[in-house]
């Protein structure tokens, strides 16, 4: 079962992940039931505008700002694989256009920008190359509930060759070390490996489910120095998780 699905049944209208953007003075606030609505919506916009079937993989080039929470969920709602390996879509920016264009020809290419509000490249003033998808306007068609097929298996891996199963296992032992209480909130600079600049699995039970497998909520900083870090814990009264 998804984690998002015990956090709907407890208590679906707190804030379950908020998200900060130092980069742009931006902040964002989601409950589980918004985070739902977005799962579902990704996963049809996956099925519906990419024919991507479960098993299949996307990849998601993108600093750590809440649509990228939003895409994982939806790509864990339809079974669909997060890898950067053979990707049928990928999921960047507008300035990292180019570089897919040419490592990736065949896949589709859906841009997202860091809107606070989830507006598109075109709403934001900027302009979308012909064939490429502008996420925030093309997602909000799809319906807020899936309607397609879901992982082929309990163990069908979500982030690289991890299931949903072993990230829980991997949230559960970080929420022991850290000592979280019930309904913890963990502040951290998200899911991006520093070394590789990419998602990577462990990170992101770290950063987010570590805090769900309590009934939490996840606290995610992009920018910002130590100073800053802790005012924002402070705020949210947050435990900072060290990475």
């Amino acid at each position: 079962m998804e984690i998002l699905k015990t956090l709907l049944a407890s208590d679906p209208s707190i804030p379950r992940l908020t998200c900060y953007d130092e980069t742009t003075g931006g902040r964002t606030d989601l409950s589980a039931i918004t985070l739902d609505n977005w799962a579902s919506k990704i996963a049809n916009m996956l099925h519906d505008e990419f024919d991507v079937e479960p098993g299949d993989s996307v990849w998601i080039d993108l600093p750590p700002i809440w649509q990228v929470a939003c895409i994982v969920l939806g790509c864990e709602r339809a079974g669909v694989r997060v890898d950067a390996k053979d990707p049928l879509v990928v999921f960047t920016s507008v300035g990292k256009l180019s570089e897919w264009e040419e490592t990736q020809p065949d896949a589709y290419l859906a841009v997202v920008t860091d809107d606070p509000f989830g507006r598109g490249v075109v709403e934001c003033g900027g302009e979308i190359p012909p064939g490429v998808i502008d996420f925030g306007p093309e997602v909000r068609f799809h319906p807020d509930a899936y309607m397609g097929s879901g992982p082929e298996s309990e163990d069908s891996p979500v982030i690289g060759d991890e299931s949903a199963n072993c990230l829980l296992a991997l949230a559960e032992a970080s929420a022991r070390e850290l000592g979280l209480d019930d309904k913890a909130r963990v502040l951290s600079h998200g899911w991006i490996d520093p070394k590789t600049t990419q998602l990577k699995a462990v990170l992101w039970a770290k950063s987010v489910l570590s805090a769900w497998s309590v009934g939490g909520a996840a606290v995610i900083v992009r920018g910002g120095d130590s100073e800053r870090l802790e005012q924002i814990a402070t705020a949210e009264k947050a435990t900072i998780l060290q990475v």
